[in-house]
């Protein structure tokens, strides 16, 4: 895959808001100018950057993640995030209804309705999750 820009970043604690703030603003800043996917590729980052930090560790020691994002040559923006977490696929998950109504769920639903491709896989102990944004 070839990119016209990228980055990488080790999040060292993905529950760290004032950081993932920073870490957005870099990846909005890198992957858009003001148009109208702007707002739809802040809503993703966050949505699985903060997923990592709620749900990968069920511990309550830090929460480490590696994140990847650029610029493909067509122009669509591409965001990796990897975790050791315990083993979850985004794609396929459906939550479980509770008393007959769908519970969670709602932020997965929204990146998937906001992205061109999403992808996951594990490999080497990772969550390897990965996202095509216009």
């Amino acid at each position: 895959m070839k990119f016209s820009k990228w980055k990488a970043l080790l999040v060292s604690d993905a529950r760290d808001v004032p950081q993932m703030q920073k870490d957005k603003d870099c990846f909005t800043g890198l992957c858009s100018t003001k148009d109208a996917n702007m707002m739809a590729r802040e809503l993703v980052f966050e949505e699985l950057y903060t997923n990592v930090g709620k749900y990968a560790y069920d511990d309550k020691k830090k929460a480490p993640c590696f994140v990847f994002y650029g610029i493909k040559k067509n122009g669509r923006c591409v965001l990796l995030i990897m975790d050791k977490g315990k083993p979850f696929n985004p794609v396929k998950y459906e939550p479980q209804p509770v008393d007959g109504h769908r519970v969670g769920g709602n932020g997965l639903r929204m990146v998937k309705s906001l992205v061109v491709n999403i992808k996951y896989k594990r490999a080497l102990g990772f969550n390897c999750l990965h996202i095509e944004m216009e």
